[in-house]
């Protein structure tokens, strides 16, 4: 789990209430061409003055951008029209990189941490309100057909989570074997200076894709980070 979804974790320490359960008929929550709708336009308002007793923010709703999230989304190459799903994202600092690269695409965010999706759902408000991004609190290993179709995820980001090498063949990997259509690349990060070296990650991530079926894996490295990226054949 990232650091962000720690501090996620200590802004509400009230147990989040269960999701409702979805209808019979609902739609999945990511579709291929299925574009945002443009979010209606807000009436004008005077800015208020800074006070200096003004109450700061929340932990988890501000604050620098970890250079390992900037460099993980860059490297994803988004044109802005690709479905994208990204895997345990903390508090949505990367799924709003993400929603600010995308036109008529659309973000999945999936984390099952029911504090980390309402983190992510709040500071994504407007991408929310508008389509960009759906955000759904779901264990990978649980995402079905109904939540997400055979073959619509053009790209996928998972960063910091641990599953990937923790395990010789985690049933996550096969999920993201599914949903990524034929030639989608995914991209399974971490950031450096973490407990782990990446020559004791990096082979077991390669191991873990290769079982799933995913071809070309490529090790990725560089300052922010490093990881495997792989195509879905």
């Amino acid at each position: 789990m990232s650091d962000e979804t720690a501090a996620g974790t200590r802004e509400d320490a009230r147990p989040a209430p269960a999701p409702a359960p979805a209808p019979a008929d609902a739609p999945p929550a990511l579709a291929q061409n299925d574009a945002p709708t443009p979010p209606a336009p807000r009436p004008t308002r005077a800015r208020a003055r800074t006070s200096p007793h003004r109450t700061p923010r929340r932990p988890g709703r501000a604050g620098p951008v970890p250079e390992r999230l900037r460099w993980a989304v860059d490297g994803l190459g988004l044109r802005g029209d690709e479905q994208v799903l990204e895997v345990g994202g903390g508090p949505g600092v990367s799924a709003a990189l993400v929603c600010a690269r995308l036109t008529t695409g659309r973000l999945l965010a999936v984390d099952r941490s029911p504090t980390a999706t309402r983190a992510t759902a709040e500071r994504n408000a407007a991408h929310v309100g508008s389509g960009r991004l759906v955000v759904l609190q779901r264990a990978l290993a649980d995402l079905g057909p109904t939540d997400v179709p055979d073959g619509v995820v053009d790209v996928a980001l998972a960063v910091d989570v641990n599953v990937f090498w923790v395990a010789d063949a985690p049933p996550e990997a096969a999920v993201l074997h599914r949903v990524l259509r034929p030639g989608a690349v995914l991209h399974v990060l971490f950031g450096a200076g973490g407990p782990t070296a990446p020559d004791r990650v990096v082979p077991r991530v390669r191991a873990a894709l290769a079982a799933a079926g995913f071809v070309d894996l490529a090790d990725v490295a560089a300052a922010p980070g490093f990881g495997v990226r792989a195509r879905r054949p």
